[in-house]
């Protein structure tokens, strides 16, 4: 909570400082597929088919603003929904978790930056329904160190990895279960 804190005062005064000058500021929307950290549930089909739900995985819609401190550095803050899922007729399972994050953009060239930030994630929980209810467990927030690269191909759109260390802590269990994760997101900057 306390990460929380730290990182919405942190953008909310990026924000006021920038908040005039529209240059300055620009609201954006992505989408990116994720992968890593380890197997969190397993399901097995009546097929016999299986599937799995990773702590890494899988896909994140974001939302945010970056506010552009220089002509090469900016300050981006997003918040996102961060999910894996399995679905059957009877019943499904999702690891489902709110990540804010706070990077910091230096370009080094027109189309390439490099970021450097942090990204604490809210309520990480697995919820099951149906026949896979008993598979529900809450997690601990976590915050964690963020590396991204991107590539502008115009002043709109942008195509980024992103490195992310997690570690989630059971609220239940004592164990700890290494959220690490890599991904590729497309960015359109309004």
């Amino acid at each position: 909570m306390k990460s929380f804190l730290i990182i919405s005062t942190l953008s909310l005064a990026v924000g006021s400082v920038f908040a005039n000058d529209n240059k300055s500021v620009k609201p954006l929307l992505g989408f990116g597929l994720t992968g890593g950290g380890e197997t969190l549930v397993s399901a097995r089909y009546s097929d016999g088919d299986n599937a799995s739900i990773r702590s890494g995985g899988l896909a994140s819609f974001v939302g945010g603003a970056e506010f552009r401190l220089a002509e090469n550095m900016a300050v981006q803050t997003t918040i996102a929904y961060h999910v894996d899922r399995v679905n059957a007729t009877n019943g499904s399972i999702r690891f489902q978790r709110l990540p804010l994050s706070l990077t910091g953009l230096y370009s080094v060239n027109k189309q390439v930056r490099l970021g450097l930030g942090i990204e604490h994630v809210a309520n990480p929980e697995i919820r099951g329904t149906g026949v896979a209810s008993a598979a529900s467990e809450s997690f601990k927030s976590s915050t964690g160190l963020a590396l991204e690269g991107e590539y502008l191909f115009s002043g709109n759109m942008g195509v980024k990895l992103r490195a992310v260390q997690h570690k989630f802590k059971s609220k239940v269990f004592n164990d700890k279960v290494n959220g690490n994760y890599f991904g590729a997101f497309v960015t359109y900057y309004f």
